[in-house]
C-alpha cells in the first residue's frame, strides 16, 4: 500500500499504479473448455499534464479434451481487442516497458500431451 523511494510515495506514479489484478473465469462443458481472463493496470499520474490511464486488456481461450488420451487442443487470442498503450515516455522510450507490451492482439493454437 506504500512504496518510498527516498522518503517520497511512488505509488501512483508513472511506472508505479496503484492498482493491478487479472481476473479470471473458467467455464467447462463436459471435455470443452473456456476460459477468459481480464488484465487490468490502474491509472498513473506524476503531474497533471503527465498522466497514463488505466488500461485493461481481455483474452479469450477455448480447449479441448480430445478422446485420445492426454491430447488436448487449445486456441486463444491474447489482448483480443488490440489494445496498445498509451504513448507516454518513460525511461527514454515510448511508453513504459516494463508495465506495457506493444505487441497488440496475439493469437495462438497448441497441442498438448500428457505421458
Amino acid at each position: 500500500l506504500k512504496y518510498k523511494v527516498d522518503g517520497d510515495e511512488i505509488i501512483g506514479q508513472v511506472g508505479s499504479p496503484k492498482a493491478r489484478a487479472v481476473l479470471g473465469h473458467t467455464l467447462a462443458l463436459g471435455p470443452v473448455e473456456f476460459t477468459w481472463n481480464l488484465n487490468y493496470i490502474g491509472k498513473q499520474a506524476d503531474s497533471d499534464t503527465r498522466k497514463v490511464g488505466s488500461y485493461i486488456t481481455h483474452d479469450l481461450q477455448a480447449s479441448w479434451a480430445t478422446p485420445l488420451k492426454g491430447a488436448t487442443l487449445v486456441v486463444g487470442v491474447l489482448n483480443i481487442g488490440d489494445k496498445l498503450p498509451e504513448l507516454v515516455s518513460y525511461d527514454g522510450r515510448n511508453f513504459n516497458f516494463y508495465l506495457y507490451d506493444s505487441y497488440g492482439i496475439q493469437p495462438y493454437f497448441r497441442f498438448v500431451q500428457k505421458f
